[in-house]
């Protein structure tokens, strides 16, 4: 679907990020495959402000986020994100931020039965890094993310509510 190293968040307007996703809807269908994604301000694979994205067996690869947080996705403002069965979120980094696979600013996040492995922060939340953001995490696994230089080898979560059922962590 998305892939081949896109680029599509290298500009911005009056010194802000611009969203590939602004008060609207993204869905990402069963197969889909977004890989080696890179951007320079945040939400290496997406970037949302005020939306709502939904994936179901949906894998992201090896996306950057070489200078803002979100390695794979960035989140923001009264965002969500509904994560299904069976996604994968592999190898991605936030190379000078937090939030190895996604970062979330007063937003809710929703998974059930998705993986998080081999995801990198350079400050905190190898996987994930929320901020006053509300998420629900039922059967999902994380293994082998890191936080660099902060905290969280698998999450971290500041002024966010945490809801766990069934989760699974190790090598973090």
């Amino acid at each position: 679907l998305l892939s081949c190293r896109s680029t599509l968040y290298d500009y911005n307007i009056k010194n802000e990020s611009k969203f590939i996703c602004f008060s609207k809807g993204v869905h990402l269908g069963s197969g889909s495959t977004v890989q080696s994604s890179t951007a320079v301000k945040g939400g290496g694979a997406m970037s949302a402000n005020l939306c709502s994205i939904e994936m179901s067996n949906t894998s992201i690869v090896n996306s950057t986020s070489t200078n803002g947080n979100g390695g794979a996705v960035l989140l923001g403002l009264e965002s969500t994100l509904r994560v299904g069965k069976s996604s994968r979120f592999t190898s991605n980094k936030a190379v000078g931020a937090s939030g190895g696979a996604i970062a979330c600013t007063e937003c809710k996040i929703s998974s059930v039965g998705s993986i998080f492995i081999g995801n990198t922060a350079k400050k905190n939340g190898g996987a994930i890094h929320s901020y006053q953001g509300d998420w629900t995490s039922t059967g999902d696994r994380f293994e082998e993310n890191s936080a660099i230089s902060g905290s969280g080898g698998a999450l971290s979560m500041t002024a966010s509510g945490v809801h766990f059922d069934a989760t699974t962590t190790c090598q973090n």
